[in-house]
């Protein structure tokens, strides 16, 4: 199973943390829990690919294979934390800084390389008991790609 090496909602301020919308899942889908997802133009989930610019939220039911199957997927909208593994480990010349997602077997991370597919706004990178940083980081999406808060 993928979720643990993926995007974890970890706060919302002083909302609700990601609240569940149900839709059905597009055709051919074949995503994970925790992956991020998208509704296409019929209205129905489908994983985000690498370089992602449109994201709803995140998988809390695997897909079936059957399209329509309605699934239950938690939001993330612009003043939620979302914590996630790095292509490489952060700095704090990282922080502050836009970047998009990697997509690899069912996998999503954050891509420190790409400045140009923007998806989510590193806030801090995660240090270790001993204050180094890692690999991990603190992070709030983009609010134009954030697709749960427009409602489309």
């Amino acid at each position: 199973m993928a979720y643990a090496n993926n995007p974890r909602l970890i706060s919302s301020g002083n909302q609700s943390v990601g609240e569940m919308d149900y839709a059905g899942e597009a055709l051919t889908q074949s995503f994970l829990v925790g992956e991020l997802v998208y509704k296409d133009a019929s209205g129905q989930w489908t994983a985000c690919a690498s370089d992602a610019t449109v994201i709803w939220g995140q998988a809390r039911q695997a897909a079936t294979g059957t399209q329509g199957t309605s699934l239950g997927v938690q939001r993330i909208m612009p003043h939620d934390k979302v914590e996630f593994v790095c292509s490489t480990t952060v700095t704090a010349a990282h922080e502050g800084i836009k970047y998009g997602i990697v997509v690899a077997s069912n996998v999503h991370k954050l891509d420190l390389a790409e400045v140009t597919a923007e998806s989510f706004t590193l806030v801090e990178g995660v240090k270790d008991v001993y204050g180094n940083y890692t690999t991990r980081a603190i992070c709030s999406i983009i609010p134009t790609v954030a697709q749960a808060s427009s409602g489309t």
